[in-house]
């Protein structure tokens, strides 16, 4: 280390058991309140918060100007227990009604012991770790800093342990002093604690910091950790505790509110991303007194050291061979990490008869290594290139090669990832289609098939003289790849529809029908066997007409084509007394008030005439009276669609009643229609929720297929 502080031109600062903090260089040392009074401030109160100097008497009565501070802040959140923020909550609130109780000895031992060695740790970062990690940056006592909301009322105060600064760039520095009384207990933190993850993240936000040092001490080593700032977290931090502590009627808290838990896994995530500098011999701090005092400034100015000091000459040799010696022992360090091996993996080279004799071994070992579980295929794969790139040097051709089912993998891939079989090919390009989504699998589909190539080709007969004659000539166009057409797999989609048909049946019955009249459910009860019994001649009688037509008649366009919704009316229903008050109360339920004062006896004259009707009855109203139509007529094959405009559905209902009056229906304005693509027409269809995912997955994989096929011929056949 003293190696790269005098690269760095700080031999100076660098020392090894004790530090003169009165004479270092690289430390700053905030004045008393009392100097600062009688030198620059009139009054203790003048003072900026930030100069004032940490457990002073200014500095504890400004604290209690809140209700949190950041060494507290992670207990006053709940992230330690709620029973331990309902506590503190009873403490800021009602301190006057409970009896404040002496700290547990362990904990005030523990307090004690930070206190006092912190200066310690400030001595071991200024002289072991600033002068090779930060040799541009000077520590800086701080103050403490005020956290307000929007209307600049004082939510918190933070009291950072120091800070390194080089004139533009801040680092926040947080000290701990570990002091444990369980045996095994390490003496430094190795990892950041989740306790203090809080104060770490508050103190760099507060000197806005992009990073933050997090230090452990103890007489022996000290480990240091650099962590990033997150804002987003300190955000959320300040939003929580204005909520708990500093709202207009604030309550005791009765559970972990989501945010917090929030904060409990960016806690987790910000300590996985903490970088350890290293752990360093720790060294104490001595002071020596002052010969003079300082003016017109908030910090002691640095004194000259007495003594004389040697300076330290290093070649450029010499360094090299301490970083030489430095590798080296990170590769011992690191060996004597690794896990110890539970299994030996050997290499073995055989002829491809692999004879056998009792004196001769049909296998010979060419190679070996310890592993253990943690061995991977892709780091398998390499060591057996380089097996094999050993015997090639040698003249030695390993046509074949085999292995137990542990490292199965090594015949479908290789080291890049890349299959070596059809067979995986085939596993890979499933996997990589399976997770599109639909949406990525259109865009796909879509621009399969937009390049296309025009050929020219030419037609031509061979006369009688034995002359070829050209015909026609024409172009050709077909695509540059060898995607065949995609086609829905019917016998999936089949499945899928069928499946989710059977549950939705299974579901729902007639007995659902919620909102119809006990008249109405009691036709349709009785209806229900005629209407399979007419479904099944029906279709018995299609079955029978469309083998006629394709055994002896010619199958037309209009045979072929649908028929129409609205089959003519076979049969007229004779509208009684019932009928007239189930339809009155059919209309009372919708939206007009109007139908409520009329009995069923005015209801029947309004269907009398049919100019009248169409004055009476709106668009919604005369769907309710052909719902009715409808179940009444169907065992007479009776249907009116309820699609028809108002006069046209008039016109069918007293026709089917009976009545002989009609009114006029208007013509239709014919609109100029675009005729839509049958591409649009096919990603409209594929694009609603009846067409499934998985099916449309298969269609693209099926035709995709061939070019994923060919390119892998290519690159690892040919």
């Amino acid at each position: 280390m003293m190696s790269c502080a005098s690269a760095n031109m700080s031999e100076d600062e660098f020392k090894n058991e004790r530090c003169n903090m009165t004479v270092q260089k690289n430390y700053r040392e905030l004045r008393s309140p009392e100097e600062l009074k009688n030198d620059i401030f009139k009054d203790e109160k003048d003072i900026p918060l930030q100069f004032v100097k940490q457990r002073s008497k200014q500095w504890f009565s400004r604290r209690q100007d809140v209700k949190v501070t950041g060494s507290v802040a992670y207990k006053a959140l709940g992230l330690e227990s709620l029973s331990a923020q309902k506590a503190y909550f009873d403490e800021a609130y009602c301190e006057c009604r409970l009896e404040k109780t002496e700290k547990p000895e362990g904990l005030q031992k523990a307090l004690d012991h930070g206190t006092l060695n912190e200066i310690n740790a400030i001595a071991t970062l200024v002289s072991k770790v600033m002068p090779v990690y930060f040799p541009e940056y000077t520590f800086h006592e701080e103050g403490a800093y005020v956290i307000e909301n929007k209307e600049g009322k004082k939510l918190m105060i933070i009291s950072p342990d120091g800070s390194l600064r080089d004139g533009t760039n801040v680092i926040s520095v947080e000290l701990k002093c570990p002091f444990s009384v369980y045996v095994g207990a390490t003496p430094v933190y190795y990892e950041v604690k989740n306790r203090h993850m809080i104060q770490n993240c508050l103190e760099a936000n507060v000197l806005k910091a992009d990073e933050h040092l997090y230090v452990s001490w103890s007489p022996q080593s000290t480990t240091v950790f650099r962590l990033k700032s997150n804002k987003n977290l300190y955000k959320s931090v300040i939003e929580e505790i204005e909520h708990v502590y500093y709202n207009e009627c604030p309550s005791r808290p009765t559970k972990i509110s989501d945010k917090v838990m929030k904060m409990k896994s960016d806690i987790k995530e910000d300590i996985s991303k903490a970088d350890f500098i290293g752990e360093f011999a720790s060294v104490t701090a001595n002071s020596s007194p002052r010969s003079y005092k300082t003016k017109d400034n908030m910090y002691y100015k640095q004194q000259e050291d007495p003594f004389t000091i040697n300076t330290f000459n290093m070649s450029l040799d010499s360094l090299v061979q301490n970083m030489h010696k430095a590798i080296k022992n990170i590769n011992e360090a690191h060996t004597y990490e690794k896990p110890m091996a539970s299994e030996v993996l050997v290499y073995l080279l055989s002829d491809m008869s692999r004879t056998w004799h009792r004196e001769i071994g049909h296998g010979m070992p060419i190679t070996y290594l310890f592993k253990g579980y943690s061995l991977t295929m892709s780091t398998a794969r390499r060591i057996l290139d380089e097996v094999m790139n050993a015997c090639s040097n040698y003249n030695v051709h390993v046509p074949c090669t085999t292995f137990d089912g542990q490292f199965a993998k090594l015949k479908d891939v290789d080291k890049y990832g890349k299959p070596l079989t059809l067979f995986a090919l085939q596993r890979q390009v499933w996997l990589e289609i399976k997770k599109k989504s639909k949406r990525e699998l259109l865009i796909k589909i879509g621009s399969l098939f937009n390049e296309p190539e025009y050929s020219k080709v030419t037609d031509a007969v061979i006369m009688d003289d034995g002359e070829i004659k050209a015909i026609k000539s024409y172009f050709q166009v077909h695509n540059k790849n060898k995607c065949l057409p995609v086609e829905t797999p019917i016998e999936i989609l089949h499945k899928k529809i069928c499946k989710q048909s059977h549950d939705v049946l299974n579901e729902i019955g007639i007995s659902d029908s919620a909102g119809l009249e006990e008249d109405v459910l009691s036709i349709l009860e009785t209806l229900e066997s005629q209407t399979k019994e007419n479904n099944s001649d029906v279709h018995n009688s299609q079955n029978t007409n469309s083998s006629r037509n394709y055994e002896g008649e010619e199958v037309t366009e209009s045979s072929l084509s649908a028929p129409h919704v609205d089959s003519p009316v076979l049969n007229t229903i004779q509208m009684n007394e019932q009928d007239f008050t189930i339809l009155q109360k059919t209309l009372v339920k919708t939206k007009r008030k109007k139908w409520h004062n009329k009995s069923h006896t005015e209801i029947s004259t309004i269907f009398k005439s049919a100019t009248v009707m169409n004055s009476e009855f709106t668009g919604q109203e005369l769907n309710e009276i052909v719902k009715y139509l409808n179940i009444k007529g169907l065992k007479h094959g009776i249907k009116i669609s309820q699609n028809l405009r108002k006069t046209e559905k008039i016109n069918k209902i007293c026709s089917v009643i009976g009545i002989t009056s009609s009114v006029t229906v208007p013509k239709r304005q014919c609109r100029k229609k675009n005729v839509t693509s049958l591409k649009t027409l096919c990603v409209n269809v594929i694009q609603k929720r009846s067409y499934p995912k998985d099916v449309l997955s298969v269609a693209y994989a099926r035709s995709t297929w061939p070019c994923s096929e060919d390119q892998w011929f290519e690159k690892f056949v040919c």
